[in-house]
């Protein structure tokens, strides 16, 4: 007879003892017939762990946290490496407002454009006064270098070139400001600079203090920058 089959077991008991005799049906179950196939095997296996089915959604919801934080990892140096082609691949799920970021971007980067955190910069091949390279700058939508610390400078010194920045002090002699309006806080010119010109550029780009000034009017190369602002 199975275990779990009802028994009809005869069970003697007394009461202060009296003799009379009582019979009692006993049902007796086995709680491996309750549980499904999987739990019942993993319960008979010493050390198996039984995982209930509630327990199934946060294990997907870890899953997936982990699935898109390597995703971004790999858009993040997907847009180091190759901007534009990044840029493309984004704008196949963006709302409105960034594929029209992103269509200025793609006219921005349509000659070359190097990225840098949270900006897009355009290197000329040509030379121009410092007045005409910010006037370039501004028909691709963006504006000469403004330089916010030292990690952008090494990047801009990593092109190897003699380029226009956005600093001048043409409004007021001694007060470099940047095109955004902001006044120079801390600079890098080189040894001895600024002098009695007006408009800044990288000169010594070997080293970190690159800077250095001159007449407005000199035809140089100039670095546009656009800031990534979606």
């Amino acid at each position: 007879m199975h275990p779990s089959e009802t028994a009809g077991q005869r069970a003697r008991s007394t009461d202060g003892g009296s003799d009379e005799v009582g019979e009692r049906t006993v049902d007796i179950y086995d709680p491996a017939d309750n549980l499904p196939a999987e739990e019942s095997a993993a319960e008979q296996r010493p050390g198996s762990i039984v995982c209930p089915v509630k327990s199934l959604p946060w294990v997907f919801t870890v899953c997936l946290l982990l699935l898109c934080a390597l995703l971004l990892a790999a858009v993040t140096a997907l847009a180091v490496q190759c901007p534009q082609l990044w840029l493309q691949s984004l704008s196949r799920t963006c709302t409105q407002h960034t594929k029209e970021t992103l269509f200025e971007l793609s006219r921005f980067c349509e000659t070359g454009c190097a990225m840098f955190n949270n900006s897009f910069y355009y290197v000329s091949a040509e030379l121009k006064s410092w007045e005409d390279s910010r006037q370039d700058c501004l028909e691709r939508g963006a504006d000469l270098v403004v330089i916010n610390s030292q990690d952008e400078q090494k990047f801009i010194n990593s092109f190897k070139k003699i380029m226009w920045l956005g600093l001048s002090d043409r409004g007021e002699r001694g007060n470099w400001t940047w095109v955004d309006g902001t006044r120079l806080d801390t600079g890098f010119w080189g040894h001895g600079e600024p002098g009695r010109e007006h408009c800044a550029y990288t000169y010594w780009f070997n080293n970190l203090n690159s800077w250095s000034d001159d007449k407005c009017a000199k035809r140089c190369h100039w670095i546009c920058e656009k800031l990534l602002d979606f």
